[in-house]
């Protein structure tokens, strides 16, 4: 049902209205377990890319974080 009505209504033009907002919750509905799971977490950021925090991560960074945790006082499950 939901991917019929996904099919009759026209696309949005603006990411961040109301109608946008329907429009990919009926895209959502209609579609299977694996599709649905990675659509709503790569669509979750759609139209805020900018927002979202850059870090280059090299195997200098790696091995600092991990030798962090390690000197760190912490037991394992809180690691």
């Amino acid at each position: 049902m939901a991917a019929i009505i996904h099919t009759v209504l026209p696309v949005p033009n603006n990411k961040k209205s109301k109608y946008n907002y329907i429009y990919r919750f009926a895209d959502l509905a209609g579609k299977g377990n694996l599709s649905a799971y990675l659509s709503s977490t790569i669509d979750s950021f759609e139209g805020f890319e900018k927002y979202l925090v850059r870090i280059c991560i090299t195997p200098d960074n790696v091995n600092k974080d991990f030798a962090e945790i390690n000197g760190s006082h912490l037991s394992g499950l809180q690691k």
